[in-house]
């Protein structure tokens, strides 16, 4: 599941992109469910969310100006500890979160699907590029992954 980007627009979705794996919370996202289990945001999450908001200059998600939104998914992404501090994804972290806060039906296959998006997306990701657009590839794998494995 390869994703080319040719030319380097900015995506309003990318923090939900992003996101959708980092706990999806109903009033922020349209997520609700991973086969049949409620998904709830923690306190901690709408937190780093928040912290996120008001780096990008917005109170709520959808206020989120469009050419922020690359930096604002990879900031959620670094404060729940899923960019390492070089910038790059941690797998470890990655597949706590699933194994913490994902239903277990879910576990063995989205760690797979993961796995396969941080083989394929991870080396076209740049922490220096000021944009945050080379972490879209990689945020468009996960959110897919976690869409189809959670409408199974």
């Amino acid at each position: 599941m390869k994703f080319q980007l040719r030319h380097s627009g900015v995506c309003p979705l990318l923090a939900l992109l992003l996101l959708a794996l980092v706990l999806p919370a109903k009033s922020t996202f349209d997520v609700e469910k991973c086969r049949g289990v409620d998904l709830d945001a923690t306190e901690d999450h709408m937190m780093h969310v928040t912290d996120c908001l008001s780096k990008a200059g917005a109170k709520e998600f959808h206020d989120v100006p469009a050419e922020k939104m690359p930096c604002f998914g990879k900031c959620v992404m670094e404060k729940k500890g899923i960019i390492d501090d070089k910038g790059l994804p941690h797998k470890e972290n990655i597949m706590k979160l699933i194994t913490d806060n994902m239903p277990k039906a879910v576990h063995d296959d989205l760690n797979k699907r993961m796995e396969n998006c941080l083989a394929e997306e991870t080396s076209m990701i740049d922490p220096a590029d000021p944009s945050c657009n080379t972490y879209m590839p990689l945020g468009m794998c996960m959110h897919l992954s976690f869409l189809e494995e959670c409408e199974k």
